[in-house]
C-alpha cells in the first residue's frame, strides 16, 4: 500500500501483486530485471490475475532487499 502497488491479500507464503498496469511484455522485462538482482519471481496469468507476479515470502532481511530492488527496477 505504501508504494501504491496493487496486491491480493493472502495468508499464504507468497505475495501476488501487479507491479504495473501496462502490458505482459513489460512485466516480462520487470521479471528479468529482478532476476538479474537475484530475485526469482513467477509471472502469473489467469482469470482475475492477469499481469500479476508471485514472489515467495522470505526473511525480513530478504523482503526488505526485495522491496529496495523492486523500487529500483
Amino acid at each position: 500500500r505504501k508504494n501504491n502497488v496493487e496486491f491480493f491479500p493472502s495468508s499464504a507464503n507468497f505475495v501476488l501483486f501487479k507491479p504495473r498496469k501496462e502490458s505482459a511484455e513489460s512485466n516480462s522485462k520487470f521479471v528479468a530485471e529482478l532476476k538479474k538482482t537475484g530475485f526469482i519471481t513467477r509471472p502469473r496469468e489467469g482469470k482475475n490475475i492477469e499481469g500479476t507476479i508471485r514472489v515467495t515470502i522470505g526473511t525480513v532481511k530478504q523482503m526488505k532487499e526485495f522491496i529496495n530492488q523492486f523500487k529500483n527496477v
